[in-house]
């Protein structure tokens, strides 16, 4: 289903985020197509200003910008600038908690051995480096975009499962 109203500015957090979201276009997995986005890519920025100055300072004739951000920080705000807020319809938060490496460790079926064990004592990221060998960098943009492309239907799994966690 294409979004013929809004353009859409996906603003990912990290390397691991974009891969992902890159493979997800690709795949036409999402509500909206890359000829949706604006300035036809994903986004890297974490700043509200220094993204409304960069990508919110032209001209969209009729259109509105939605934003969707993928992060993980539960604290981080995007308070975009007042001049800039009505060139946007709307800014929708996607949350990896505890971070995006949390589909790793899912793609593993290891969830519960790290909910209940490390939880609390090392972060996802960390725990893919000492338990799994199939990332040499967990934070590689090349890394993550091939890993997670060759293993496109355990990705949506991933992320079927992950949804499943984190809804209640």
């Amino acid at each position: 289903m294409r979004n013929s109203t809004d353009l859409i500015a996906i603003i990912v957090e990290g390397h691991t985020e974009r891969a992902i979201m890159e493979i997800l276009l690709e795949h036409n997995a999402l509500k909206f197509s890359e000829d949706d986005l604006l300035e036809g890519e994903i986004i890297r920025a974490r700043n509200a200003k220094k993204f409304a100055k960069e990508f919110l300072n032209k001209g969209f004739k009729n259109r509105k910008v939605k934003i969707y951000r993928i992060l993980d920080s539960k604290t981080e705000k995007f308070n975009l600038p007042e001049v800039y807020k009505r060139k946007v319809s709307e800014v929708i938060e996607f949350r990896t908690r505890p971070e995006i490496e949390i589909l790793d460790i899912i793609y593993h079926q290891d969830y519960q051995r790290y909910t209940n064990n490390y939880k609390s004592k090392i972060k996802p990221s960390d725990f893919v480096k000492q338990y799994y060998h199939d990332l040499k960098s967990v934070k590689s943009y090349d890394e993550n975009y091939y890993f997670w492309n060759s293993h496109y239907e355990n990705l949506i799994k991933a992320l079927k499962q992950y949804k499943q966690y984190h809804s209640s």
